[in-house]
């Protein structure tokens, strides 16, 4: 099982570690603000599904990050993929997307990373301007999500009531917002958990982690082709208008009311 990790290297550039989201939520509204408490799926920073292959034609649409008036020449850029366990390569000239590439994407193995290297000389004035080189990974996203056996609004229910019961229930200030993510192995099994931001409150922090590691066995993730997949989540508590949403990649979700920004 291939644990996601996603590096960049970009130029003048500083990224946030983003996550991309989907809900499972129960929410309160106070007079100052809406507060949320909800568990999300977490994505790869750069991901696409293999639907999505046939619709991209150049890299931003890949990594929104990688801006080609940087460049002002490509010297070489090479898509790597695993296909049936093998490495494959194929090389293009800029940063549109090739037929060769996208067949590469199209047949690759939808559980390994694919990587992107692209050689170039940087668009600048300096005298002395040197080739330069961005490398980064993005991933396929599971066909289907994986899920508590016992229903999404259950669990993120049966957490706050946990808290109810052993009298530790709080409210965030506003603009506070705890945030604990966890992973759901291709097994159906949690692990990974932690505390990325605090609710102030170690025995609360505690409590959270502690029901988080021995949730039920869960329905995994999956692609297309049945191949179980690990699965990142997150629960948010509190204030979803907070800076610490920046932890979290999230879109705007009409259905539930939500700042999702993606």
């Amino acid at each position: 099982m291939i644990r996601l990790a996603i590096q960049t290297w970009i130029p003048c550039f500083f990224m946030f570690c983003i996550l991309n989201t989907s809900n499972i939520k129960s929410q309160t509204i106070t007079n100052d603000y809406q507060e949320t408490f909800e568990i999300l799926k977490v994505d790869p920073a750069f991901s696409i599904s293999k639907n999505q292959i046939k619709e991209i034609t150049s890299l931003e649409e890949i990594n929104k990050h990688f801006k080609p008036e940087w460049v002002k020449e490509y010297f070489s850029v090479s898509t790597i993929a695993i296909i049936d366990g093998k490495e494959k390569r194929v090389t293009s000239e800029n940063n549109l997307l090739n037929s060769a590439q996208k067949e590469l994407l199209k047949q690759a193995d939808v559980h390994e990373l694919v990587q992107i290297s692209i050689n170039y000389l940087p668009n600048n004035s300096l005298k002395e301007n040197e080739a330069k080189k961005i490398h980064f990974s993005f991933a396929f996203i599971p066909t289907i999500d994986a899920a508590p056996m016992q229903g999404n609004t259950t669990l993120a229910n049966k957490i706050k009531d946990i808290l109810n019961a052993k009298d530790l229930a709080y409210q965030q200030e506003k603009h506070q917002l705890a945030i604990a993510t966890f992973s759901i192995s291709a097994e159906g099994d949690p692990y990974d958990v932690k505390m990325v931001s605090s609710t102030k409150n170690s025995t609360i922090d505690s409590v959270i982690v502690e029901q988080l590691s021995c949730m039920e066995k869960w329905n995994p993730a999956s692609y297309a082709n049945g191949k179980a997949t690990q699965q990142d989540f997150a629960l948010l508590i509190g204030d979803d208008q907070s800076c610490n949403i920046n932890l979290v990649n999230v879109e705007q979700h009409e259905n539930f009311g939500v700042l999702h920004r993606k």
